[in-house]
């Protein structure tokens, strides 16, 4: 901060005390590597699930071949990180 007080600090965390801690800390961007990478595959199944249904099942909607949103997506990380 004294170096370069208008300098944006961008920090990595491994979970949610580590982000609360940096933040505290000064952090004005906490990343989580794992939780993206996590939403990431997240996405890739959707679409591998979705474009698999969809040529296996002629008619068969998106709605059909479900997506998971983004707070389901988020609660299924935070369940696999608990357990």
């Amino acid at each position: 901060r004294a170096l370069a007080p208008q300098a944006i600090i961008i920090a990595t965390a491994d979970d949610d005390a580590h982000e609360q801690e940096l933040i505290r800390e000064g952090a004005q961007i906490v990343i989580r590597p794992f939780d993206l990478a996590g939403l990431h595959v997240i996405e890739e199944l959707n679409s591998v699930l979705t474009t698999t249904a969809t040529s296996a099942f002629p008619g068969v909607t998106e709605t059909l071949a479900r997506r998971w949103t983004w707070s389901e997506q988020e609660a299924l990380l935070r369940k696999s990180q608990n357990d």
